[in-house]
């Protein structure tokens, strides 16, 4: 799933405070529990996001771990992002990061 450089973020960004209380309001007009309400509300940033990367269905928690800026360098041995800017270490092969 692509991430979102900072242009991007700063369209979907205003939008995930929309979506939540989007879905805080279809629990509290339909009784509805998380689950339900999370599966049922499409918001402004979930449609947004489906504009930018084409994928469909993509909801606002997921939305918030793909900004490219809080992530760190691919890893020259997986290929896997770094978990951080800051990380040492690759969370996914366990290659230590050469400066």
């Amino acid at each position: 799933m692509p991430f979102l450089d900072e242009a991007e973020w700063s369209d979907i960004d205003p939008l995930l405070e929309a979506d939540k209380q989007a879905i805080v309001l279809y629990r509290k007009e339909n009784n509805a529990s998380i689950m339900e309400a999370r599966k049922m509300v499409r918001g402004p940033a979930n449609l947004k996001f489906e504009e930018i990367t084409g994928f469909k269905g993509v909801h606002f928690d997921i939305i918030h771990h793909h900004r490219l800026s809080k992530w760190g360098d691919e890893c020259p041995q997986c290929h896997h992002l770094l978990r951080t800017p800051m990380a040492k270490l690759c969370a996914n092969c366990g290659r230590e990061k050469s400066d």
